[in-house]
């Protein structure tokens, strides 16, 4: 089953791998595949490039959020 990944804490890491990342915070780390994700939600200051953006969006819709969880942007590949 597929869920929605909310990352707010924007002092969160983020360490991108070819089927999975590390997430990690103050107070934890999590490793997380790509196939168990439905969408990402990830505050907008948490440091990312654009080329990891698009590999996460390959797998799965990206949306930025504001410390408020507003959405700010969406990311999202047209699949043919």
């Amino acid at each position: 089953m597929k869920t929605t990944l909310i990352i707010k804490d924007p002092s969160s890491k983020i360490k991108i791998y070819s089927d999975h990342m590390i997430v990690t915070s103050n107070t934890n780390s999590a490793v997380i595949g790509f196939r168990h994700i439905k969408e990402l939600y990830i505050n907008k200051t948490i440091l990312i490039t654009p080329s990891e953006m698009l590999k996460l969006a390959s797998f799965f819709e990206l949306f930025f959020i504001d410390h408020h969880g507003y959405i700010l942007a969406t990311i999202k590949l047209e699949r043919c």
